[in-house]
């Protein structure tokens, strides 16, 4: 085989590989491993000053939620290693006196439960 032949060859292989590395990041933002949620659904129990957002799972199990705005905040531990926003700016203090003198805010396990049923 000549090496024009070959190189075209090698060339062809090279962006078929290419092109299935990149369709393979779409599974960061599928639709599948994103909802729609707002304090509807959880009534009492919504933690955040904004009333509605996507939360979604981003490879390897980063929980994110994504305000209105577009801001990405991390909900877990991974997505805070990973550069999202700090979700503590957005999470309501604990409305009980007692836990509110303290600084505890209000329970966040119920956003990170819901998340955490869009990781496959």
């Amino acid at each position: 085989m000549n090496y024009p032949v070959r190189k075209k060859i090698v060339r062809f292989f090279g962006l078929v590989y290419f092109s299935f590395a990149i369709s393979s990041c779409g599974e960061i933002a599928t639709p599948a491993n994103r909802k729609e949620i707002d304090s509807a659904m959880f009534k009492e129990k919504w933690m955040l000053t904004v009333n509605r957002g996507t939360i979604t799972c981003e490879p390897p199990s980063a929980l994110v939620f994504i305000a209105p705005d577009g801001t990405k905040y991390g909900i877990n531990g991974t997505a805070d290693t990973m550069g999202y926003a700090d979700i503590r700016s957005i999470w309501i203090d604990d409305p009980n006196p007692e836990f509110k003198k303290i600084g505890t805010k209000m329970s966040i396990a119920p956003l990170m439960n819901e998340a955490r049923k869009l990781c496959k």
